[in-house]
C-alpha cells in the first residue's frame, strides 16, 4: 500500500484511501458521498462493495459510531450506488473525449484482435448474439461489465447512435471509467 491508509467501517480492513469512499453527514442532505475526501466534518470510510454496504445497512450502529451521530439520515447504500453510477456516466464521456473508447461491434472486434482493449462494456439490453460474438473475440481473460444503460442511453452518453458494446483502452483518459467499472462490478 502506498499513500494514506484508512479502515473500512464495515469489514475493518485497512487499505489505501483510493480503495474506499468517504461518507459524511451533510446538515440538509443526510449522508453524502465525499468523493474527494475533503468535505468538512467527521467522515466514515467504506469499500464500494456489496458486502460492506449491506453490513452498514443491517448494522446501522457501525456508521452511527463512526460518524458520531444518533441516527444516520438517508440511505448510505443508495447514495454510494448513485455516486458510482454518476462517475460511470462521466467516465464514459471523458473516455470518449480522450479517445480511449472503441465504439461498435466491428470496430471492437478489430481492436480486440490487435490487443488494444483493456476491458469492454455492454449495454443492459445488448443482444445475446452480440455479447457472444464479442466474448469469442475477446477470449476469457478480458472482463466485460454490463452497465445499467440501454443501447440508446449508452450511445447518447458517448455521442453516438444506438450502441450495444464499447471497448475501453488502457489510457489515462479512461482512468475514471476503469475505476467506476471496477466499483460497479463489485456492487454486483
Amino acid at each position: 500500500m502506498t499513500g494514506p491508509v484508512r479502515t473500512c467501517v464495515a469489514c475493518r480492513e485497512a487499505t489505501s484511501r483510493g480503495d474506499l469512499v468517504r461518507l459524511v453527514v451533510h446538515p440538509s442532505e443526510g449522508v453524502v458521498v465525499d468523493g474527494k475526501g475533503r468535505l468538512p466534518g467527521r467522515g466514515a470510510w467504506i469499500h464500494v462493495r456489496r458486502a460492506c454496504l449491506t453490513r452498514v445497512t443491517t448494522h446501522p450502529g457501525l456508521l452511527q459510531r463512526a460518524l458520531r451521530v444518533r441516527s444516520v439520515p438517508g440511505d448510505a447504500t443508495a447514495r454510494v450506488e448513485a455516486w458510482v453510477f454518476r462517475g460511470l456516466r462521466d467516465g464514459l464521456a471523458l473516455a470518449r473525449a480522450g479517445g480511449a473508447l472503441v465504439l461498435g461491434h466491428d470496430a471492437l472486434v478489430d481492436a480486440l484482435q490487435k490487443g488494444e482493449i483493456f476491458q469492454w462494456v455492454a449495454a443492459s439490453d445488448a443482444s445475446e448474439r452480440t455479447i457472444k460474438s464479442i466474448e469469442r473475440a475477446a477470449g476469457m481473460d478480458l472482463p466485460c461489465v454490463s452497465v445499467p444503460l440501454t443501447r440508446e442511453e449508452l450511445g447518447h452518453q458517448v455521442g453516438h447512435g444506438l450502441l450495444s458494446v464499447a471497448g475501453v483502452c488502457d489510457r489515462p483518459a479512461a482512468s475514471l471509467l476503469n475505476q467506476r467499472l471496477r466499483q460497479w462490478s463489485e456492487l454486483g
